[in-house]
Parts: C-alpha cells; sequence; structure tokens
C-alpha cells in the first residue's frame, strides 16, 4: 500500500507546549465538570419523563425519545468525533462540544413541544459525544503513563457517580423545581467550565492536521452504530426476532464489514485496527463492554424494582443504590495509584507511548493492573447474586451489601481496565481510542437493558400467567363468598397485567369493613327469593279463620322477623366472607409480587450469567507476560 504510514504520524503539543504552571491536576478537575454533565444527562432525565409526558401531552412512546435519542448520537459521533480531536485539536473540539452541549441543555430547557425537545436533546447529545472522549485524550496527555492511573481513577469515578446520580437529581429537580431545571442546571455549570477550559487547557494535535479527513471511514462506522443501537433500542419494542430488528443488525454488520475494508486500505485511516490486535487494549474494552452491560443493566433494574415493587420512594431507592458509585469514588483513586505502581516497574514508557513499550501497563513490568481487574470481578459477582435474591418485601439494610460489592468491583475493575486502554494508545491515537473505550461502555449498556427488558417481560408475562390461572381456580372454591363477588374477583385478577403490577397495585385491596358490605349486599340480592319463599310459606300456615286485622298484624310480624333473621345470617356471613377474601386478596398480592419478584431475579441472574463470562473471556485475550 502507497501513501504515508499512518503509525509515523506526529504529535503537535500545541503551541508553548506543556504549561506545567497550570498543573496536571487542574485540568483533570476542568474536563470532569464537562464529563460529570455528558455523564449525568444521559440518566438525569428517566425520573422527569411522567412529567414530561403530563406537560406535552404526548405518549410514554414518544417521550422515552428523549433518553433514546440522546443514548444513539452518544454512541454513533464518539469515535469520530475523537479522530476530529486528534487531528483539529482537542481542546478546539473539547470546547466546541462543551459550547454545543450547554446552549442544547438551554434549549431543552426552554422546549415548547415535545419535538422540540427531542430535536434539542440530539443537539445536546452531540456536544456530549465531542465532549466525552476528547475529555479522557486531554487527561492522558496531561499525566505521564506512570501517574495516569489515578488521573483516570477519578476521571472514570466522575463518570459513575454522575451516571448514577442522575436519576435522583432528576427526581429532586422535578419534584421541587419542575423538568426544566434537569436540563437548565447545566447552564451555569457549562458556561463556568467553558471559561477555565479556554484559559486552562493547552492545545494538541496531530501534525498532519492538513491531512483530508477520513470521511468515507466515518460515514459507514456511524451508519452502521447508528443500525445497532437503533436494532438494540427498538428490539424491546419489536422482539428480537422480527425483520425490522434482523434487518437493522443485517445493515449494522454490511456497514461495519465496508468500514474494516476501507480502512485497511485508506491512506489516513481514521482508526488504526492495529489496536484491535493489541490484547491490552482488547481486555480494556472487553471490560467495559461487560461492566456496562452486567452493572449499567443491574442498575437500570434496580430502581424499578424498588419503587414500583417494593414499595420503596424515590429517595429511599436512591440511597440503596448511592453504594455503587460512593465506593467506585472511594477507591478509584487508591486503585489508580496501586496501577501506576505496577505499571511503572520497568523502564518506563517509551518516548511516543508505542503500544508495548516497556513498563507499559499489560507488559511483563506491567501485568498486575489485570490482577486488580480480575479481582473486582469476583465481588461484582456477589454483588449481582444478592441483587437476584431479593424479594418484593426486602429490607433496605439487605439493598446495602450487595451495592457495596458492586461498587468495590467496579472500582477495581474499570479503573485499572481504563488506565490500561488508555496507556496503550500512541499520542496521536488518544481521541479517537479513547472513543471507542467510551462506546464499548455504552453499548454493552444498551444491550444489557434491551436483553434484560426482554428477558424481564417475557419472564414476568409467563409467570404472571401461570400464577393467575392458579389464583384464578382458588377464587372459584371460596364457596363462602357469594358467587357475584367471585366473578367480580376473577374479572380484577384478569386485569393484572405486569405494567400494573409494577407500578406496586396488582389488585385494589378494600378494608374489611367495607368488603362486608359488598358481599352483604351481593348475600342480599342471592337471598331474596328465599326470604320471599319463607315469608310466603309461613304466611299460608295461618289460621284460615283469622280476622283481617289480626292476619295483617300476623303477616308483618312474620316479614320483620323473618328479613330480620335474614339479616343477621347476611351479616354473620359477610363478616366471615369478608375476613376469608381480605385474606385471599392479600395471599393473591403477595403470590402475584413474588412472581414479579423471581422475573426480576431471573434478570439478574442475566446479568450475573454475562459477568461471569466476561470474566472467563477475558482470561483468554489478557496479554501473556513477557518471559
Amino acid at each position: 500500500m502507497s501513501g504515508p504510514d499512518p503509525g509515523t504520524r506526529g504529535h503537535d503539543p500545541g503551541p508553548g507546549g506543556p504549561d506545567s504552571s497550570r498543573g496536571k491536576w487542574a485540568v483533570l478537575a476542568t474536563v470532569s465538570l464537562g464529563i460529570f454533565m455528558a455523564f449525568l444527562d444521559a440518566t438525569v432525565v428517566n425520573m422527569a419523563v411522567p412529567a414530561l409526558m403530563q406537560s406535552f401531552s404526548t405518549s410514554v412512546n414518544q417521550a422515552s425519545w428523549v433518553l433514546n435519542g440522546y443514548a444513539m448520537v452518544f454512541v454513533v459521533l464518539m469515535i469520530s468525533m475523537g479522530r476530529l480531536a486528534d487531528q483539529f485539536g482537542r481542546k478546539l473540539l473539547y470546547m466546541i462540544g462543551l459550547t454545543v452541549f450547554t446552549a442544547g441543555s438551554a434549549l431543552c430547557g426552554a422546549a415548547s413541544s415535545i419535538g422540540l425537545l427531542i430535536g434539542f436533546r440530539l443537539l445536546q447529545a452531540v456536544g456530549a459525544a465531542i465532549m466525552t472522549p476528547v475529555s479522557l485524550a486531554l487527561v492522558s496527555q496531561a499525566f505521564p503513563v506512570s501517574e495516569r492511573g489515578r488521573a483516570v481513577g477519578v476521571w472514570a469515578a466522575v463518570g459513575a457517580v454522575a451516571s448514577a446520580a442522575g436519576p435522583t437529581l432528576g427526581g429532586v429537580l422535578t419534584q421541587y423545581l419542575s423538568w426544566h431545571w434537569v436540563f437548565l442546571v447545566n447552564i451555569p455549570v457549562g458556561l463556568v467550565s467553558l471559561g477555565v477550559s479556554a484559559w486552562l487547557l493547552r492545545e494538541s494535535r496531530l501534525t498532519a492536521a492538513s491531512a483530508p479527513v477520513d470521511w468515507l471511514g466515518m460515514a459507514p462506522l456511524s451508519a452502521g452504530l447508528l443500525a445497532l443501537v437503533w436494532a438494540l433500542i427498538k428490539s424491546r419494542d419489536y422482539g428480537w426476532t422480527s425483520p425490522i430488528i434482523l434487518g437493522l443488525f443485517a445493515v449494522a454488520a454490511v456497514l461495519v464489514a465496508l468500514f474494516v475494508a476501507w480502512e485497511k486500505r485508506a491512506p489516513w485511516p481514521m482508526l488504526r485496527l492495529e489496536l484491535f490486535r493489541d490484547r491490552a487494549f482488547q481486555a480494556a474494552n472487553l471490560v467495559n463492554l461487560v461492566t456496562g452491560f452486567s452493572v449499567m443493566g443491574a442498575l437500570f433494574l434496580l430502581p424499578i424494582f424498588l419503587v414500583r415493587l417494593a414499595g420503596y420512594n424515590e429517595l429511599r431507592a436512591a440511597v440503596a443504590i448511592t453504594p455503587v458509585p460512593l465506593l467506585v469514588m472511594l477507591t478509584a483513586p487508591f486503585i489508580g495509584r496501586a496501577t501506576d505502581l505496577t505499571a511503572s516497574g520497568g523502564a518506563g514508557p517509551s518516548p511516543d507511548g508505542a503500544p508495548g513499550a516497556t513498563g507499559a501497563p499489560g507488559t511483563a513490568a506491567g501485568a498486575d493492573p489485570w490482577v486488580l481487574v480480575l479481582v473486582g470481578f469476583a465481588p461484582m459477582a456477589v454483588g449481582l447474586w444478592l441483587y437476584s435474591r431479593l424479594g418484593a418485601d426486602v429490607e433496605f439494610s439487605r439493598t446495602v451489601l450487595p451495592s457495596v460489592a458492586v461498587g468495590l468491583g467496579m472500582g477495581l475493575a474499570a479503573v485499572p481496565a481504563t488506565a490500561v486502554a488508555t496507556a496503550r494508545l500512541r499520542p496521536d491515537d488518544l481521541g479517537v481510542g479513547s472513543g471507542v473505550y467510551a462506546v464499548a461502555r455504552l453499548l454493552g449498556a444498551v444491550l444489557g437493558i434491551s436483553v434484560l427488558v426482554a428477558v424481564l417481560t417475557t419472564a414476568m408475562d409467563s409467570r404472571l400467567a401461570a400464577e393467575l390461572a392458579r389464583i384464578r381456580g382458588e377464587i372459584r372454591q371460596e364457596r363462602s363468598i357469594p358467587q357475584a363477588v367471585r366473578e367480580d374477583v376473577e374479572r380484577q385478577l384478569a386485569s393484572v397485567t405486569s405494567s400494573r403490577l409494577e407500578s406496586g397495585q396488582p389488585l385494589q385491596i378494600p378494608q374489611e369493613n367495607q368488603l362486608v358490605s359488598y358481599i352483604a349486599a351481593a348475600l342480599a340480592l342471592e337471598t331474596q327469593a328465599q326470604v320471599g319463599q319463607q315469608i310466603e310459606a309461613e304466611v299460608a300456615r295461618l289460621p284460615a279463620n283469622l280476622p283481617a286485622a289480626k292476619r295483617e298484624a300476623a303477616i308483618t310480624a312474620i316479614k320483620e322477623r323473618v328479613r330480620s333473621q335474614a339479616r343477621a345470617e347476611i351479616q354473620q356471613q359477610a363478616q366471615i366472607g369478608a375476613q376469608r377474601l381480605h385474606s385471599f386478596l392479600l395471599r393473591a398480592e403477595r403470590r402475584l409480587k413474588g412472581a414479579v419478584a423471581a422475573a426480576f431475579s431471573l434478570a439478574y441472574q442475566v446479568t450475573l450469567g454475562v459477568e461471569v463470562a466476561g470474566g472467563l473471556a477475558l482470561l483468554l485475550v489478557l496479554p501473556r507476560p513477557r518471559a
């Protein structure tokens, strides 16, 4: 192949070179503001969806695109934006991304229709897709490899805390202010970050910035990722085997194949395919894909389970999840420091930071970070298993231990993997390589949520159908309850659906005193004919020669006595029936909630299975220590 060798491209740190007086930690703090907003806005809208539906009088499907559109654009553009940053300037692209994101946030907050809001969310996502890979590249260029672990640990912790804190913050802002503030809160943070970034960050780019942009590579890759993410999101509506979803997967496969074929011959490829031959880079992205599927999928399900089934309020559910980001935040700097120490055991990286440099993570001197990653998979597995053991009546104390285990495992696994992923990149690949790494985690999360929703829905429907059939059979045998009441209960049971049960109200269970009146009315209708027949029978036994006045008085007395006795019997039977029906409905509710809890348990078992399989796969792709 003719043309320049992409691997020989130079790296221009920009005018003035490194400016140590401004401090690498100040750079980290600056870009952390941007990454916090980008990851926060991926989840902050979750709790605001009901308010959006009410405000715009729209359906849940349309409102869901406020979330889905952001995720799609985020994934589709990150790799391409990372390459443009490498080529035209990382500070420049970061500032553009931050500006677009802040402007998009302001427009979202002022949106007057759901269509405009979705459109402005797409604009906001463009800014986030630019900022995310560029922020990691800026951190990586500011720190030497020997200190990069701690810096990347902080970066990862900020992203984890933002993602996990999003639903809670969104709920608080929506409840106490309005849904507009879910977006407007970004404006002051964005403006401050813009000012600080303009003053503090230094520019860096490839010396070959004048080379042509690889549009023929970017186009099929972006379109392929779009088809893939669209298929994953819409699989919840159409089903995994529908022609539409299978067609989208086929389109994604063809486009990615075209991308790979072009990149092999492109003189200035946007993404050097040699990166994926590096076993350490493969392993780091596998960790991101697996943890994105398992942990992000699990954290997506947990608030739904706790709020809609276990009866927690949003704040209590948020506190139950808080140990995950808290443990990541607390452990990440220490794990990053440990990564720095193990990775600096050799002679240090080569000047150009090429993969395979002595002492870089993943070589013989730096194999220890993978020990931390593998150790981290163990508590994550324990935490996911404990999540699968939660019941519908779970006590708050039982939610803490699994969240602690998952958070500790995430800190141990994700931070070293991120440090390795960035340490393996050449300086001219920092942006695009960081984009690949971020896409791996987001694709894992989107895939995980799609698969888990499908598993949960299928399992919930089958378990509910089986349990409802048994309960309906049992209510027919409750002879102490009037037939009309049994039929009414059966109609209630027939209306129980997975969505209604998730809301925490599978059945309307009245108080016993309400049931007494309800059953008594039904019994009165049932016994009305019997009471009339008894009165007629007793009247017929009266003496035929009884004077008319006495006969009338006797008939009145018979009616009052028979009706009084009937009322007493009805009241007694109604009390017995009400107690039995109330107990029956409570048992039915517990059993139905138990069926749904079992479906959630199965979904968590899937996350556990994927996490364990990912750990085993990681053993196969880990870099082999040099002799």
